[in-house]
């Protein structure tokens, strides 16, 4: 039997879960799936979240549907009650960075050898299991979260780069 890596919100072990250097770190590792956990912002930004607060990744107490973006993007998420100070550069990071990561990483080391069958594979693998969750948006939570990925700002590779 294949073993197959899975990177389960990044490389928690680590880095800070959910980040984007934890991302990186797992697909150049050789992950073939990777798996996100992703919140709303009082103002409507998907951002990459497990807890429905910040404190431990940030030691602030702010819950993320309350709480605007710009204001978690302040907040230093290198969760300090596991890696100290390593991570004080760390950001909660947006739906659509991570989006960004991939879309740079799969043209980079498949470089353009990626078939429509497996992006479609990768595709369906993530509406399916982002919808199955439960929650009062079932079936809509995920049109909602690429409505606002198509709205916010993309983040080019530079800014990428210096913020996580």
């Amino acid at each position: 039997m294949q073993s197959i890596l899975i990177g389960h919100r990044g490389e928690p072990t680590s880095y800070p879960e959910n980040s984007l250097s934890g991302f990186e770190a797992v697909l150049q590792a050789g992950a073939v799936y990777i798996e996100t956990d992703v919140q709303i912002t009082a103002d409507g930004v998907p951002v990459l979240c497990h807890d429905p607060d910040v404190s431990r990744l940030t030691g602030h107490e702010d819950v993320v549907m309350q709480t605007d973006y710009a204001t978690l993007r302040r907040l230093p998420a290198g969760y300090p009650a596991r890696f100290g100070t390593r991570f004080a550069d760390a950001r909660i990071s947006r739906l659509g960075e991570l989006a960004s990561l991939l879309k740079r990483w799969l043209l980079r080391t498949h470089q353009g050898t990626l078939s429509c069958e497996q992006l479609d594979s990768y595709l369906d693998e993530f509406t399916f299991l982002f919808n199955r969750r439960t929650s009062k948006y079932r079936g809509r939570l995920f049109h909602r979260l690429v409505a606002q990925v198509i709205a916010v700002e993309p983040s080019p590779f530079s800014r990428l780069a210096t913020d996580s």
